[in-house]
């Protein structure tokens, strides 16, 4: 049975970045992977986030011509425009996780 993981919001902070960082925590992660017989990652990457699709091309991760990522939103609760930068984004989300770190 082939069985399957993903990666969710991997990012590094700004002022963290150019340390290597990022790669290490995806080799531990796939290393545990691995040991639980997980055989398939998966991730979506913004197509804008540039740095973020050349990072997962160098770590081995392709595009699959055979899907297409759809998704419904079902509440508007939380709502990050599309025309803001990945950066925008990251930090939106940043603010989000430490406001929630707080509670």
């Amino acid at each position: 049975m082939l069985r399957g993981g993903s990666f969710h919001h991997l990012c590094v902070d700004v002022d963290f970045r150019s340390q290597n960082l990022a790669s290490q925590l995806v080799e531990k992660v796939m290393a545990s992977f691995d040991n639980e017989g997980i055989s398939l990652v998966s991730l979506v990457v913004m197509k804008e986030n540039e740095d973020g699709n050349v990072f997962w091309e160098e770590n081995g991760f392709v595009t699959r011509p055979d899907l297409t990522y759809r998704n419904k939103r079902i509440s508007t609760s939380l709502h990050i425009q599309a025309t803001k930068t990945s950066d925008e984004i990251n930090e939106n989300s940043m603010q989000l996780y430490k406001k929630e770190d707080l509670k």
